[in-house]
């Protein structure tokens, strides 16, 4: 691309401004909307996203402190069941015996070596001695002789068995390697070591090497000096991690070192001493178990490292995590560098010391280190060894959380940086963590660790703000960080924040560049933050160009170019693998800018949604021939905007009372950095009060809220806060968790009067005392037999019975006592009362008339006495089951009378009596339940009056009636015409005209009946007899015209017609008197 087509570019980025596409496909040099295309903060950061007010926010850019390992789940696993980017050892078999008489070439002993692989790990066996007293020089023509036999070989793998021999000099380290058997074994010379190849074993034979040493060094490395010697030779037997198969077991005899002289430097070569002395060895072991287990926490699986003693040889696993020297993980503050995991610890209980699981750790700074011990278990339990310190060191031992817990998973979190500080260290950096489990060797002891979700918390760039600086700048200026070409990267006084800041300068048509590999997962709220400062007094030219890279999975790359020149950007063309992005204040000199990218987005924009973990951050400076460009870094770090979640908001404590706390409990989770703090906030009505939350397994956080008074409102909220200072919480959406203190003890009472048991008559007055120390007295209850009879609701408590409410006899009075909560609790006493209970006597009830009839009132008597004397009587009536309607009743001596007001017909009265005396004793006749009844009857026959024409009249066609019928007592149930007493109409009104049709008649005489019916069956009728006669042909035409001037009471053009009409006799009938014997005296309700 030419300058020409640059320049234009520019020109379109400065129309579109900075932030707008470069280039195109797949995403050019811009921001998604959700990100840097925000309104800027006046720092030049990106602002949050709005939240809703009062439910979350985010924090102020902290850097995240999260887990900054790969694998800690232990779900990615090699071939070999080893778990992915962690380093291992389990012991193998390894036997060495410096006296064995099995098998020798001469004499009565040998030595052997035996040594058989694990799947993880392979198996060395080593004996060697030592030349320090008089020394084998080389210049004398040192000779090796040495016999050896295989006594057993797995072919199959690439076992090796070499002898080395060590020359020292007055300067560097010689190695001598003779392979008496290898396989596909690289074997490569170097400056300082040689090999030779000789793979001359014959299996089940002895075998005889023999070597000039000092002509095979001079072969190599060439003229020897006066002071070389052998100083030690060692004999390696070594199998490689495979499946378990065939152990390689060698016999070895009749070594020696002998000079040209016949001089034997050798000790105890032929092994005849018995001891093994002149030799020392490799210690003994016994195959270890290391590999994936179901039994788990998180995930499908965990690690497994058992440890057992087959042979009575200890035995050992190892899970090992390293980090690069000099780019130690800085432990000088707290919480960061806290380590967190789940282990179950468990042995048989058979062993020594050395029967334990642990956790080490191993932190320097160049001039002191720190080893800590964490004793996860070990038989017995017993006490730990003793610390250690000296001016370089410190040796810790100390328990674990869980320490001691057997065959149980146990959460334990260690914070290192915490322990470093207590121990007087500082500002160290670690180095190395392992787990180790160990049996004792003795044969039997078994120890088993489990370990899972393990997890480093730190930055992800190890030193955001580049503060550690106990190494010396030319040996690591940034910690944590690859630097190229120091002093061009180096650290700077010049920081936007704290002590220092880095520096790259760079120049000479060069990058200078510094980048550390790191593990950040990607996703939702993933932001880069980093203070950069281009330096305004360098002279550019026009080839510079800076920018922060991020490398993620799968070959990618995203670029936020800091600074460059138009000449460059050709190359800042997006591609499939590589996005380009500027920065905000891109160019711009002289002032700390603030880059602040959502990763996420920016990611996700161009390269799609999947993981895309970041693996490495790099710093980049390039600088033009001659010339110089300096760009400051400070801060550089990954933060989170995103709040922590909250869910299963509850109060564990079923019913709060006054006397306890109340136990709450939230379910808190934070994608990253994790959660920081829970607390729990509550009101009783003024300012809210914060207790903090315990994280007591899991995702789930509980606290306790102090007692209160009873009745006490309190309401209450969950507030929770990430690593990075994102918060959020829980008001159950506004209107607060809430609860009302109760109280469940109930109350005591005692009576003090009367004391049982006593005999009682009338009034009798009860007293009692009542307390409750939560809710307080709300009333105490007189009860007699469970009834109540009376209340209190103020001490002191004191009530009346009237004892005559109740039978003689023995009756039991209780106080029950109430509290506020409406809790109970009684107190009783048992009493015989004797009263004069004997109720008035009445007689038969009378009523006037017997048989009521509608309208008529109804006078009620009753002859009432008593012993003592009456002090009076109630007429108590009802309508149609109505209200009851209470008549006090007047009297003349013992006669009681009173009226019940007439009623309608058929109108169903119910009526009782209840007559007390002076001590309102009561009697009745009759009951409210069961009540004394008459019903009101009617004997009145209906009203019936007919007009129609005269009965001397000759009728035909339509002859009309006019009928008027009623009944004042049970009202007017039909009117029928008969004729000849056969029925031909009925109707049910009480006035209208009736027409009788005798069109179809046959003529002659017809008596034509009325019969009105009321509803009670009286009736009242009325007869007419007319002639009929329907004349024919002209005649019945001349017999219509009759009709029409009949009906209408004219003719049609000739003179008015008069009309007579005639009104019958009536004739009544009573309906029979069949309830007349039946209402003579009251009875039972209907």
């Amino acid at each position: 691309m030419n300058r020409t087509h640059l320049e234009g570019i520019l020109s379109i980025l400065f129309l579109i401004t900075l932030m707008m596409p470069i280039a195109t496909a797949p995403s050019p040099l811009s921001a998604p909307a959700s990100s840097s295309n925000r309104p800027l903060g006046p720092d030049g950061a990106v602002p949050p996203p709005k939240l809703e007010a009062d439910s979350s926010g985010t924090g102020s850019g902290e850097s995240m402190v999260e887990d900054v390992l790969e694998n800690g789940e232990f779900e990615e696993w090699r071939a070999d069941n080893t778990p992915a980017v962690w380093d291992h050892e389990a012991t193998g078999y390894v036997r060495i015996n410096l006296s064995d008489t099995s098998d020798v070439h001469t004499g009565s002993y040998a030595a052997s070596i035996a040594v058989n692989n694990t799947r993880q790990s392979s198996s060395y066996g080593y004996m060697y001695q030592y030349y320090d007293v008089t020394y084998p020089y080389l210049s004398q023509k040192q000779y090796l002789n040495y016999w050896w036999k295989a006594n057993s070989l797995p072919l199959s793998l690439e076992t090796t068995h070499y002898l080395y021999v060590e020359i020292r000099t007055s300067g560097p380290i010689y190695g001598v390697y003779y392979y008496l058997l290898y396989g596909d074994v690289s074997l490569s010379n170097g400056t300082y070591s040689v090999y030779y190849p000789l793979n001359s074993t014959t299996p089940y034979v002895w075998n005889h090497l023999t070597r000039n040493v000092t002509r095979d060094v001079e072969d190599w490395f060439g003229p020897i000096g006066s002071g070389y010697r052998v100083s030690s030779l060692y004999a390696y037997a070594h199998n490689p991690y495979a499946e378990p198969g065939v152990a390689t077991e060698l016999v070895i005899d009749d070594y020696s070192l002998v000079n040209g002289t016949g001089y034997v430097y050798s000790v105890n070569g032929n092994f005849e001493t018995g001891t093994g002395s002149g030799w020392s060895r490799s210690e003994n072991t016994d195959p270890a178990y290391f590999g994936p287990s179901t039994d788990s926490v998180e995930g499908s699986h965990s690690v497994n490292m058992t440890a057992r003693s087959d042979t009575g040889s200890q035995s050992r696993a190892t899970l090992d995590r390293y980090f690069t020297w000099g780019d130690e993980y800085p432990l000088q503050v707290e919480d960061v560098g806290r380590v967190r995991f789940w282990y179950k610890y468990d042995d048989n209980g058979i062993g020594d010391s050395m029967q334990r699981a642990l956790l080490y750790s191993y932190a320097h700074n160049g001039s002191h280190s720190v080893e800590m011990y964490y004793y996860l278990g070990s038989v017995g339990d017993g006490s730990l060894p003793g610390n250690y310190s000296d001016s370089s060191y410190d040796v810790l031992y100390l328990k674990a959380p869980g320490y001691g817990q057997r065959n149980v998973w146990v959460y334990a979190e260690i914070d290192l940086g915490r322990a470093l500080l207590e121990s007087g260290a500082a500002n160290h950096g670690l180095f190395h963590l392992y787990f180790s489990t160990t049996s004792s060797a003795i044969t039997g002891a078994r120890t088993q660790l489990l370990v899972d979700d393990f997890r480093f918390l730190h930055h992800h760039t190890v030193d955001p703000g580049f503060e550690q600086d106990w190494q010396s700048p030319s040996e690591n200026p940034l910690t944590g960080w690859n630097e190229q070409y120091y002093p061009s990267v180096n650290r700077t006084d010049e920081a936007y924040e704290g002590k220092h800041a880095a520096r790259i300068a760079a120049s000479g048509s060069a990058g200078r560049l510094a980048y550390l590999y790191t593990h950040v997962r990607n996703g939702t709220g993933l932001m880069l933050s980093v203070y950069w400062l281009l330096s305004s007094t360098a002279a550019y030219g026009s080839n510079y160009h800076a920018y922060v890279r991020l490398s993620v999975e799968q070959g990618r790359d995203v670029y936020y170019v800091l600074a460059s020149r138009s000449s460059v950007n050709s190359t800042f063309t997006n591609t499939s693998t590589t996005a380009y992005y500027t920065a905000f204040g891109f160019n711009q000199t002289g002032v700390w800018t603030h880059l602040f990218r959502n990763v996420t987005d920016d990611v996700f924009q161009v390269f799609g949604t999947n993981a895309y973990n970041i693996t490495q951050v790099r710093l980049y400076v390039y600088g033009e021939a001659a010339q110089s460009t300096t760009v400051l870094f400070d801060n550089v770090l990954f933060t989170d905007i995103d709040p922590p979640a909250i869910g299963s908001v509850q109060r564990l404590t079923a019913t709060p009372v006054y006397y306890e706390a109340v136990e709450v409990s939230a379910e808190v989770t934070d994608a990253r950095p994790g959660v920081r703090n829970v607390t729990f906030w509550y009101s009783t009505g003024g300012a809210f009060t914060s207790v903090t939350g315990v994280n007591i397994a899991g995702n789930t956080y509980r606290a306790q809220f102090p007692a209160q008074p009873w009745n006490t409102v309190v309401r209450w909220y969950v507030r929770a806060e990430d690593g990075c200072g994102n918060w959020y919480i829980d008001d159950n959406n506004g209107a607060m968790y809430e609860y009302t203190v109760s109280d469940d003890i109930v109350p005591s009472v005692s009576i003090t009067s009367p004391a049982g048991p006593m005999t009682v008559v009338g009034n009798v007055d009860v007293t009692a005392t009542a307390s409750d120390s939560g809710s307080g007295i709300a009333r105490v209850d007189l009860l007699v037999d469970g009834g109540v009879v009376a209340s209190d609701t103020s001490a002191p408590y004191a009530m009346t019975w009237n004892s005559r409410s109740h039978p003689n006899g023995t009756h039991t009075i209780t106080c029950r006592a109430y509290d506020h909560q409406g809790l109970s609790a009684d107190d009783s006493v048992d009493v015989n009362v004797q009263n004069d209970v004997a109720g008035p006597v009445i007689s038969t009830v009378v009523i006037n008339p017997s048989v009521p009839t509608y309208g008529d009132p109804v006078t009620v008597l009753v002859a009432v006495t008593d012993v003592t004397a009456v002090k009076n009587v109630s007429l108590f009536y009802r309508i149609d089951s109505g209200t009851w309607t209470e008549v006090l009743m007047s009297n003349s001596a013992s006669l009681y009378r009173a009226t019940i007001p007439g009623q309608p017909y058929d109108t169903d009265v119910d009526y009782f009596i209840v007559a007390y005396d002076t001590f309102d004793t009561p009697s009745l006749a009759g009951s409210e339940s069961s009540p004394l009844t008459y019903s009101v009857t009617d004997g009145v026959a209906p009203v019936l009056a007919v007009a129609g024409p005269p009965t001397t009249q000759v009728q035909s066609g339509n002859v009309t009636f006019l009928i008027y019928a009623s009944d004042a007592g049970s009202g007017l149930q039909s009117v029928q015409m008969l004729v000849n007493n056969t029925p031909a109409q009925s109707v049910t009104q009480t006035s209208l005209p009736i027409v009788w049709d005798t069109s179809s008649l046959v003529n002659g005489n017809y008596t034509v009946t009325f019969v009105a019916r009321d509803n009670a069956g009286n009736t009242a009728s009325v007869s007419f007899v007319y002639m009929v006669h329907n004349p024919v042909g002209l005649e019945a035409f001349s017999g219509m015209i009759s009709d029409l001037v009949a009906s209408y009471g004219f003719f049609i053009g000739a003179g008015t017609v008069l009309v007579l009409f005639v009104v019958g006799k009536v004739l009544m009938s009573r309906r029979a008197a069949t309830a007349a014997a039946a209402a003579s005296s009251p009875k039972a309700k209907k």
